[in-house]
């Protein structure tokens, strides 16, 4: 491929935001890949490749396995059989249901660890006994780690490590996403922000007790839609601008029927909080505002101007608004927003714990995300009522 092709086409996939990754490991702990199954859930235009590579031995060549692992049929996965007598090497590693494999593991854990080990066991299997988890237990050579995912899900708050002594992880996304609201309590107690995979080996029954009322929240506030709020990705460039959107009161999408199909479900009464993709130089959110009018074909709509309705194409900054102005299936559609609240480009809210999509239009129920919104832009909190 010439430079110059490939500079043209990784222009476009930054400017779009449609992109692949690779990720290749020697293994891939469950917590990761649950985490590439959500962001791929939640990102319509990247696809992640998660890649094992196992090595084996035979007839005194080094063999490696390349497996492709995928977050939905994660369960029924297995390694790569070895083929033609061949051993493998490294620390092998699977995976069982419930937590007897872990119990039976710390029999075998240095002595002064047993009890602490012991300790966080009966906590996570008070979990499943009141139907707040599921248990699994990762056997490697070196470590055993006991998964201890939310009831429902595949993925969960915290995991327990029996490796070097005992020791938790916790997982900042799954909290954002199930139990927002419990992050402020959790790390008071730890005094440290929740990262992803933070780990603790002091653990006080202070935390357990917290995070056993975050699984709580976690199964019994799953969140869903309050019927009103939306969120809406804004596509910057040559097709629209956000300084218009924000002088004439609109959003709009264009392109095909994938952009503007989700834009068109927006109505009256909608309150919607606008997004700038990273690929358009953001990254963050710019804008709250309530939805006044249906959709609209870019040639139909009319904006105000010096006391009179005028075409918005007649008056828009930008160029390729009135692009397959005749093809309503690639054409420009526009919605009529009433401002509550906007920001500039550069002073737009950000957060690596924020809900964001490619789709031009999705029902936000994403709670942490309602919460933070609602307080930077100083507008009305109405969070996703619990199930």
């Amino acid at each position: 491929m010439e430079e110059a092709e490939f500079s043209k086409g990784l222009a476009e996939s930054l400017a779009s935001g449609a992109f692949r990754l690779v990720l290749v490991l020697d293994e891939a702990p469950s917590e990761l890949v649950q985490l590439v199954g959500y962001l791929e859930s939640i990102s319509a235009g990247v696809v992640i490749d998660l890649i094992t590579v196992s090595a084996y031995e035979a007839g005194g060549e080094q063999l490696l396995v390349p497996l492709r692992v995928d977050p939905e049929h994660h369960d029924e996965q297995v390694p790569a059989s070895p083929v033609g007598g061949a051993s493998p090497r490294g620390n092998a590693r699977r995976e069982v249901d419930g937590s007897d494999a872990f119990e039976a593991a710390i029999q075998r854990a240095p002595e002064a660890d047993q009890p602490e080990l012991k300790r966080l066991l009966e906590w996570a299997r008070g979990l499943e006994r009141e139907r707040l988890a599921t248990l699994r237990t990762v056997l490697g050579a070196d470590r055993q780690i006991l998964t201890v995912w939310v009831r429902g899900e595949k993925s969960g708050l915290v995991s327990i490590w029996n490796e070097g002594g005992a020791y938790l992880s916790l997982w900042r996304s799954v909290f954002v996403r199930l139990a927002w609201d419990r992050l402020t309590v959790v790390e008071g107690i730890t005094g440290e922000p929740i990262g992803q995979g933070s780990t603790l080996r002091e653990i006080p029954d202070e935390l357990l007790a917290a995070l056993a009322e975050a699984y709580r929240a976690a199964v019994n506030g799953q969140p869903r839609w309050n019927e009103r709020d939306f969120y809406v990705s804004f596509g910057d460039n040559e097709q629209r601008s956000w300084d218009d959107a924000v002088m004439f009161g609109f959003v709009s999408a264009g392109g095909g029927e994938w952009y503007t199909r989700s834009l068109r479900q927006l109505e009256s009464g909608h309150r919607i909080f606008v997004y700038i993709p990273k690929g358009n130089g953001v990254g963050g959110y710019v804008g709250v505002g309530e939805v006044t009018g249906k959709a609209l074909l870019a040639k139909d709509f009319m904006v105000g101007r010096n006391g009179e309705d005028v075409p918005y194409l007649e008056v828009t900054s930008s160029p390729g608004a009135s692009q397959h102005i005749d093809d309503p299936s690639k054409a420009e559609w526009v919605v009529p927003v009433h401002w509550l609240a906007t920001r500039t480009r550069q002073d737009a809210i950000k957060d690596s714990d924020f809900f964001a999509n490619q789709n031009s239009a999705v029902k936000l129920t994403h709670g942490y995300t309602l919460e933070q919104l609602t307080k930077a832009f100083a507008v009305e909190d109405q969070t996703p009522a619990s199930a």
